[in-house]
């Protein structure tokens, strides 16, 4: 929006890539912002001149190859993240109730895993008996609200009991991508949502089960 007011004759940056590393749409607009306000873009090796056929063209191969370049260091890191579950290893932001994210040692890398909080735990474990036995939701998080709280809200209720009693982390399993991110279109713009899977893939974890198969 400063560009587009016409104060500045030009801009310095190190590289085009520092302005956007988007998709084609991205650098359209920023092809256009800098060619229509006549704004120069000075590189420490380059300046472009956006009015200029030629400048304009290396100007916006500077752009997509840093999109490029995102893209596959993206794909690197997911390649890592997912060798990394399937090696047993926990590397979710969140530490589930009855553990707590800790890390270990194995020969020159840490290791990401889950240590068993003791009294969570048995609480867990306390969960799964009374459902075994019958006992519903409602009276199960009234039991629970007499005594304790979960992580991440004031009172137990059927959501946070649900959610223990189907996450297979408690048998020593990894659940791995059962929420992704999908991108939609909706009225002419793209949009996040979430996408759940039932048959998301299951590995076996490297931390200890609080209850068994």
């Amino acid at each position: 929006r400063l560009i587009e007011q016409g104060r500045y004759k030009a801009i310095l940056i190190v590289e085009p890539q520092r302005l956007s590393r988007g998709d084609l749409e991205d650098i359209g607009r920023i092809s256009k912002l800098f060619r229509y306000t006549h704004t120069f873009v000075i590189t420490l090796q380059y300046s472009y001149d956006l009015n200029d056929d030629r400048d304009r063209d290396y100007f916006e191969r500077e752009l997509k190859r840093g999109n490029e370049y995102l893209e596959y260091s993206k794909r690197i890191m997911m390649n890592g993240r997912n060798l990394s579950v399937e090696n047993g290893n926990y590397i979710g932001s969140r530490d589930p109730y009855g553990y707590k994210r800790t890390k270990f040692k194995e020969g020159k890398k840490y290791i990401n895993t889950l240590e068993i909080v003791p009294e969570e735990a048995e609480v867990v474990r306390q969960i799964y008996r009374m459902y075994a036995d019958g006992i519903g939701y409602g009276h199960i998080c009234s039991h629970l609200n007499q005594f304790c709280k979960p992580k991440r809200s004031k009172s137990w209720n059927r959501s946070t009991v649900q959610t223990i009693l189907s996450n297979p982390i408690y048998i020593g399993l990894i659940k791995w991508q059962q929420r992704k991110t999908v991108k939609l279109v909706e009225d002419g713009e793209v949009v996040r949502a979430y996408a759940y899977r039932k048959d998301c893939p299951l590995y076996q974890g490297r931390h200890t089960p609080i209850i068994s198969e």
